[in-house]
């Protein structure tokens, strides 16, 4: 009987292994071996996330140039760095416009856009001082004017430590409301991002000129007075001054009290002639020469310079 039980179990285990070595019909068994660890090369796509600060991104970027309206102006584009993304060079046109396709990395912002040289419509001569705007981040398209204003809110932006979100909208609201000569927050809200149109080209003009008049008037005034000051020079000192939201030569270090005090006269006697539309440029008659460059950038402006109403922020100037 002993031997008998020890055959049956030595038959049992046989099967039992012929089963598990595949010998079984329906009842065979696979196995699957564990897959190779895949070690993937340094830098490959499939292990390292993108990074967005490298990401190539596109923006189509368009604007109006003007002191006066300006044609033939060099547009340029900086990086953050203080890079020029010299393939992004461009030209205002005829109408005083710009426009241009950049492709640059995340990482580049903000980025700087820089006009200067070209013919200014109403003087006939080159501009006195260069224009700037700033794109805090890419979108598919931006608007981006170039003027007195956009220029002097950058500057002060930059003043205030740096330009940022909450610096731009400090440093705008200081100078479109207190310093906008006129310009009218009901048609241009943004004076750096609302496109000009044949209901707005009027207001923008007018307020520049008259801005950039007043720069000028300052600018001479300091060197009849002995002073070696270009107009670049006194938006950097007014940018300081504005820190504190007042023209007054007590704001950042760079705030000049005769500075101050001559661009408050300046605008004081550019501003009377603008609202009584006798603004004087380089001592020759400015509405004729206004009204003729509106007529060439927008033909089919809806008002002139003498028609353009006096807001509320410009009565308080």
């Amino acid at each position: 009987m002993g031997k008998l039980i020890r055959k049956a179990l030595l038959l049992t285990v046989a099967a039992l292994a012929t089963a598990a070595c595949g010998g079984g019909g329906d009842n065979t068994v696979t196995s699957t071996p564990n897959p190779p660890s895949v070690v993937q090369p340094p830098g490959d796509p499939g292990t390292d996330p993108v990074d967005p600060g490298t990401e190539i991104l596109e923006v189509q970027l368009s604007g109006s140039v003007g002191d006066g309206p300006i044609v033939g102006a060099t547009v340029r584009v900086y990086a953050a760095d203080g890079t020029v993304l010299s393939e992004f060079d461009s030209v205002s046109s005829p109408t005083a416009d710009y426009e241009m396709t950049i492709k640059t990395q995340g990482k580049n912002y903000p980025l700087t856009v820089v006009a200067t040289g070209g013919t200014d419509l109403v003087t006939g001569a080159a501009p006195d001082f260069s224009l700037e705007a700033t794109l805090m981040r890419p979108s598919s398209r931006v608007v981006a004017n170039l003027n007195p204003f956009t220029t002097l809110v950058v500057a002060t932006a930059r003043e205030l430590g740096e330009v940022s979100d909450q610096t731009l909208s400090q440093a705008q609201d200081t100078v479109s409301r207190r310093y906008g000569y006129g310009l009218d927050l009901g048609l241009i809200p943004d004076v750096m991002g609302t496109a000009i149109d044949e209901t707005t080209v009027a207001n923008v003009v007018k307020s520049s000129e008259t801005a950039g008049e007043a720069l000028r008037r300052t600018r001479d005034a300091l060197q009849s007075a002995g002073g070696n000051v270009s107009a670049d020079d006194v938006i950097a000192a007014m940018a300081s001054d504005l820190t504190d939201g007042v023209l007054d030569g007590q704001g950042g270090p760079m705030a000049d009290g005769q500075v101050a005090a001559v661009a408050n006269a300046a605008s004081a006697q550019v501003l009377l002639e603008a609202y009584t539309n006798r603004l004087s440029v380089y001592g020759a008659d400015a509405m004729t020469a206004m009204d003729s460059a509106i007529a060439t950038v927008r033909p089919s402006a809806t008002v002139m310079t003498s028609e353009v109403a006096i807001p509320a922020e410009g009565l308080e100037q």
